[in-house]
């Protein structure tokens, strides 16, 4: 065998090794059987996954938004950490043109919130709901509650 064979057959193994590792890595970050290459939210679905442990959570959660009116604002209750920041981000892109109020409740205790403030539904995460409240939708720790208008 000449140096140029072994040199070569070295090469010919580097890169089918280096393509074999990629092709893996490829495979694990797309997932095909835990989300479909033509779903809308995949990458708002993996953190919702992670946080509420509900499959596509992105679009269920788009249906109830999707009737509740546009011109009133959803309020957004939780506590003061990572996964309830994470969760306001995700629900205030998920409920555009809607805006999306925080009620952070261990720093403002609601203070920051005027008193003519009208939502149309609140998201309660990691806070359970008052008992009280009928018109509830759950997703794991975040559920929603919509108001009801002056009668």
């Amino acid at each position: 065998m000449s140096k140029k064979q072994i040199s070569a057959g070295l090469w010919t193994l580097f890169l089918s090794a280096f393509f074999a590792v990629g092709l893996n890595s490829l495979i694990q970050v797309v997932d095909l059987r835990v989300f479909p290459s033509s779903a809308k939210y995949v990458s708002s679905d993996r953190y919702l996954l992670a946080i509420l442990g509900v499959p596509h959570a992105s679009e269920r959660i788009k249906k109830v938004l999707d009737t509740l009116p546009t011109d009133a604002p959803i309020l957004f209750v939780g506590p003061q950490n990572k996964n309830a920041s994470l969760t306001f981000c995700l629900l205030s892109s998920l409920a555009l043109p809607r805006i999306v109020v925080s009620a952070d409740l261990p720093r403002t205790r609601g203070a920051g919130i005027p008193d003519d403030f009208k939502p149309s539904a609140v998201a309660f995460f990691q806070v359970p709901p008052p008992l009280s409240a009928k018109d509830k939708v759950e997703f794991g720790p975040l559920k929603f509650v919509r108001v009801e208008g002056d009668k």
